[in-house]
């Protein structure tokens, strides 16, 4: 995405800055925009898979993103945030608050399951060197994603290293279909594919700041705002 210019003489736009909607490793692109309600500018992509051409469901390919409303904070930056009427799906809501964390103690809330959930999340981050929460987890913990903020790098992350226990997920980046191989054995033969399970992007927090995470979960499709 851009903040652009217009400027009537030429009829053309001119770009003073750029942001990006997405990091090496996530799979969300193509996107598409439409005028929305009020004049909003809703986006919406679509989603790649990450399992294997051989295990994919014959009926169906890939899914769309959730749309997202772009707009202009006061700095006059291009930001995205989820559109207001998601939240008229929220039911049987669950809150946990004011819990101190000790490090390598991670708390488990019981009575907070689901594989098509939000979870809003506000952490003080004070002097750890991460701070996350671990999502889709399975009751063995053989299988979850990390969803983490690293405070000195000043990052954040989703690792999806332990996201399958099926051998044959992949993270292909670039986009795999731009392969040619419909073999996923064949896919990294080409030395511009590869597999990257760890998807960052930077983020940096003030001393004193929160880190505020919206997290969507729909079945295998996890988007972090």
């Amino acid at each position: 995405s851009a903040s652009d210019v217009y400027k009537r003489q030429g009829e053309r736009f001119y770009p003073e800055s750029h942001r990006r909607m997405n990091w090496i490793g996530g799979g969300y692109f193509a996107s598409e925009s439409i005028l929305g309600p009020n004049g909003r500018r809703i986006i919406f992509a679509w989603v790649q898979e990450q399992r294997a051409i051989s295990e994919r469901a014959k009926d169906w390919l890939n899914v769309c993103s959730l749309p997202a409303e772009m707009y202009l904070s006061d700095e006059g930056k291009v930001l995205v945030r989820p559109v207001k009427e998601l939240r008229s799906l929220r039911t049987n809501q669950r809150t946990h608050q004011h819990r101190h964390l000790p490090s390598g103690k991670p708390f488990k809330p019981g009575d907070i399951k689901g594989c098509s959930i939000e979870i809003e999340v506000v952490i003080a981050p004070m002097n750890s060197d991460k701070v996350g929460i671990k999502v889709l987890c399975s009751p063995d913990m053989q299988e979850y994603t990390v969803i983490e903020y690293d405070q000195r790098k000043r990052t954040l992350s989703i690792d999806s290293s332990r996201s399958s226990a099926s051998e044959k997920s992949m993270r292909v980046f670039p986009n795999p279909y731009t392969s040619g191989h419909q073999d996923e054995t064949k896919i990294f033969e080409t030395t511009h594919h590869r597999d990257i399970p760890v998807h960052s992007a930077p983020l940096h927090l003030e001393e004193d700041d929160l880190l505020r995470l919206d997290i969507f979960i729909d079945k295998s499709s996890i988007e972090v705002f």
